[in-house]
């Protein structure tokens, strides 16, 4: 066997099989191949002494230059991303193994990637010879082929350097490192790649932002969004072990910032120490205590820090406004004692404890409010009072929502938004093992609209609060720093009951429950048969559906197969099966339809973000039928705006138009519409530009937001005449008398003819293509959807 069918067996090999190859290696003296064995053995079990050893056969083995570039490249790449990563070490031989690793034929720009890769090693170690800046401007300029084994790496490369540069002083910096978070994850979007990745990597830019800012709240939530998303990558992702040790890094970070945020400023010193001293010192050594608890699940030092902390308690007056955020660390503090130590007596005291700071906050524009009622609502959970548990995460949701108000117009919406639509997804979980359908709908519905608001509203609280006839407060206003922020407190309150006391259609959307009711009378309105909310598995729970037909009870629908849609791409065969087997197929047994091209069922879908980019309408049954055979679906981002649509009347034109699917949500609703229906091509680069990891951020939302009533959406570009043929067939069944949504499926039911007929109307130049037997592939007929009413 020559060398390098040789070597590229060892690359396809199962880790089960490397030991015994290495041991065979061994005999026959073959120190070149031992090495690359070593080199993939290292990729499973990352022990410095396999690669060490790998490194040590590469420099004594002989081999052809090719051979050898082969294995170097290997090694470079796990020598390098080690590095970027922490591991001890000398790097100096990185660059003397690249010297071998020629670019690979197969695969190029990989020398190039590896080359950067050692400059960002060196960086990492801060070196005097690298810059960090321009190490990484030369990684974001790397282009390397999407199924290259490098090009998982390269976002967490690029997160690791940015990291580095944002010192922790540095505010400019650490700006800078939020916008490389998120590009880095509309990045992957764009390229295919797990969603959960990109959430990961902004999260861990969060922490970092949260533990500047001293801001308690946004750490912990960063730090649960990081949990998240490594629970939603699989585990055979290339970096899955690099995101747990971030996890680790992080968990330490954020019991630190615990002491240093609740603590406050230090009391003066002075031999007459007051009262408020007293407290004071309480609290910063209650939170040390605790947080040195936390990293070595010390349950003596716990308990320490739970006597200082209630004994602050005690001392604060009933008028303290510190007293929420203290009772919020005492009743985490107690939960965890009862997590270590078994202590049911805690457990009783947190929720005693959480109880008071949930009451005492009082307003959901508090910014104890949120985070004390969902720590509220998990003690109630250990406590067994899974009811309890239920109706106060409901109402710590709306803690979510005004803070998302709060931070209007800027990246904190955003943020405070998708966590708020994570917690919205768990508390609906709760609610349906409790049978409570309509408390979960609710719960859904609550972080959708969170996630609206922060796409479509660019005014800032300044701005709202001058338009609302408040100008001083607009002139005074600078966000809440940190749960003990109590002059922030303050300004809040009086900021929300401004902003809700002449609410516009975006606050009220954003603060307005949905009652079922109303979501049934809004389905009779459109000649819709059920809303359905789409939930994927995540790291609270299984997939799932919550249905909310017209004229039946709403119901909840297992879905144990509806996890991260395959990266093959939304046209192939695979990504239509698992549309079927995930979702389609139960949900369409469930509501009792057999297939009748008659009557198809008429479904709006909320799909949250990767979910969104499916095209349901091409789900395919084992029998080979699509789902656009039975179904006429629509899509919609929350049950709000459906309610909106189906009273908004036409406008006075009536016209239709071609809207820009490259121009972001605010770009799109700074001017009226004006038309009924838009029409959007597909994004340039095949991306929405940002925000593309869910459909409330996507141009077909603005649009509907912005006074259209229907949007046709095309997801990516079709093929050949495929797409003007579908545009005609779709407006001529519509001037047929069909409602947009059945109007396109039937124009798709006809590009998946292979007999098709052209009517009469359709133009001499589509008639000649309208036979064309490719048309009738997933490709060109599914990527359009309708959205609206």
């Amino acid at each position: 066997m020559d060398g390098e069918h040789l070597l590229n067996v060892i690359v396809g090999m199962s880790i089960d099989d490397l030991p015994d190859a290495i041991d065979h290696f061994t005999e026959s003296g073959d120190r070149l191949a031992r090495a690359m064995a070593y080199a993939r053995l290292h990729q499973h079990d990352r022990r410095p002494e396999t690669l060490a050893r790998a490194e040590s056969d590469f420099a004594a083995a002989g081999g052809s230059p090719a051979d050898r570039a082969q294995v170097a490249r290997v090694l470079a790449a796990q020598r390098a991303k080690e590095a970027a990563f922490g591991a001890p070490g000398d790097v100096g031989p990185l660059q003397r193994i690249l010297d071998e690793a020629e670019d690979d034929p197969s695969s190029p720009g990989d020398r190039a990637m590896l080359g950067v890769m050692t400059d960002l090693a060196g960086a990492l170690r801060g070196g005097p010879a690298h810059d960090l800046e321009g190490t990484l401007t030369r990684l974001s300029s790397i282009s390397v082929p999407p199924d290259s084994p490098h090009a998982a790496m390269l976002p967490f490369m690029k997160a690791a350097l940015a990291a580095q540069i944002a010192a922790p002083d540095d505010r400019a910096a650490v700006e800078d490192l939020l916008d490389q978070a998120r590009s880095t994850r509309r990045e992957l979007w764009k390229h295919g790649q797990h969603a959960s990745t990109g959430e990961f990597l902004e999260a861990s830019a969060r922490l970092i932002d949260a533990a500047q800012r001293q801001d308690l709240r946004s750490a912990e939530e960063a730090l649960r969004s990081m949990r998240e998303a490594l629970d939603r990558t699989p585990a055979d992702h290339p970096g899955v072990a690099d995101l747990l040790e971030h996890v680790k890094q992080n968990k330490a970070q954020l019991d630190g910032l615990l002491s240093t945020i609740a603590a406050g400023p230090p009391p003066a010193s002075d031999d007459a120490a007051t009262p408020a001293d007293d407290v004071a010192r309480l609290i910063a050594d209650g939170c040390r205590l605790v947080a040195q608890a936390q990293t070595g699940q010390d349950l003596d030092l716990l308990r320490r820090g739970i006597d200082d902390l209630a004994g602050a308690v005690r001392v604060a007056t009933e008028d303290d406004p510190r007293l929420p955020a203290v009772r919020m660390v005492l009743g985490h503090a107690l939960t965890l004692a009862h997590r270590v130590g078994r202590d049911d007596t805690a457990l009783t005291r947190a929720v005693d404890q959480l109880t008071a700071a949930v009451r005492e906050a009082a307003q959901p524009g508090h910014p104890v409010f949120a985070p004390a009622a969902h720590a509220l609502a998990h003690a109630h959970l250990e406590a067994g009072s899974a009811r309890a548990a239920c109706d106060v995460g409901l109402r710590g949701l709306s803690g979510y929502a005004y803070q998302v108000l709060l931070g209007s117009g800027t990246e904190d919406a955003v943020t405070i938004a998708r966590d708020g639509a994570t917690t919205a997804a768990e508390v609906a979980r709760w609610c349906l093992a409790q049978n409570d359908v309509q408390a979960a709908g609710t719960a859904l519905d609550t972080g959708r609209d969170m996630l609206l608001y922060a796409a479509t509203v660019a005014a800032t609280v300044p701005e709202l609060l001058t338009a609302a006839g408040e100008p001083d407060l607009a002139a005074g206003w600078t966000a809440v720093d940190g749960v003990l922020d109590v002059a922030g407190a303050r300004r809040a309150a009086r900021a929300t009951a401004a902003l809700t006391s002449s609410a516009t259609p975006a606050v009220g959307r954003l603060l307005g429950p949905t009652s079922f009711d109303e979501i049934r009378a809004a389905l009779a309105a459109l000649g819709r048969d059920a809303l359905v909310h789409l939930l994927p598995e995540d790291g609270s729970g299984g997939g799932l559906a919550v249905i909310v037909p017209r004229e039946e009870a709403p119901f909840s629908l297992e879905l144990p197969a509806l996890t991260v849609p395959p990266a093959a791409g939304p046209c192939s065969a695979e990504t239509g099966e698992w549309a079927w087997r995930a979702a389609m197929g139960p949900l369409l047994h469930a509501l009792g339809r057999a297939p009748d091209p008659g009557r198809p069922a008429r479904l709006t879908l909320v799909a949250p973000g990767a979910l969104a980019a499916v095209p349901w309408q091409a789900a395919r049954a084992p029998d080979g039928r699509y789902a656009v055979r039975e179904a006429a679906l629509s899509y919609i981002v929350s049950a709000r705006l459906l309610c909106e649509l189906a009273w908004r009347g036409p406008v006075a034109s009536g016209a239709e138009v071609t809207g820009d699917a490259g121009l972001t949500p605010h770009a799109i609703l700074t001017r009226p519409v004006g038309a009924d229906v838009v029409t959007l091509p597909p994004c340039p680069g095949g991306a929405e530009v940002a925000g593309a990891d869910d459909p409330a951020f996507a141009a077909a939302t603005a649009y509907l937001v912005g006074g259209a009533r229907t949007v046709f959406a095309a997801g990516w570009p079709a093929p050949g005449s495929s797409a003007p043929l579908l545009a005609f067939m779709t407006s001529h069944f519509r001037r047929e008398g069909l409602p947009p949504a059945d109007a396109l499926r039937r124009a798709q039911l006809w590009m998946l003819d292979g007999g098709r007929t052209a009517p009469h109307s359709m133009p001499d130049q589509l008639r000649a293509e309208a036979g064309e037997a490719g048309y009738a592939e997933v490709a060109a007929w599914a990527g359009v959807s309708h959205h609206g009413r």
